[in-house]
């Protein structure tokens, strides 16, 4: 019983379990049309993903989207760094 209570207690002041997230791998100035090679991902703790993230179980659905703001090499890429038109 006392491992069960650690193993919970550790999960949850760690974060939760992982959840994988989109990052930039090198710089994406603003207005440039993603690419694959642009793309990575990162586990991230559960608590700590908000809905700006994007999973990286949706990277299809934003390769040749382009950005409003620059994006660092790195850095989360956030649903709000999107263009919400491909024009």
């Amino acid at each position: 019983m006392l491992f069960l209570y650690m193993q919970r207690f550790e999960e949850e002041a760690s974060g939760g379990p992982p959840v994988s997230v989109l990052v930039a791998t090198r710089d994406i100035g603003l207005g440039v049309a993603i690419t694959q090679d642009m793309l990575g991902s990162r586990p991230l703790p559960q608590s700590y993903v908000e809905d700006r993230h994007i999973p990286t179980s949706e990277v299809e659905r934003i390769i040749g989207v382009r950005v409003t703001s620059g994006v660092r090499g790195g850095e989360s890429l956030l649903w709000t760094d999107l263009a919400t038109t491909s024009e």
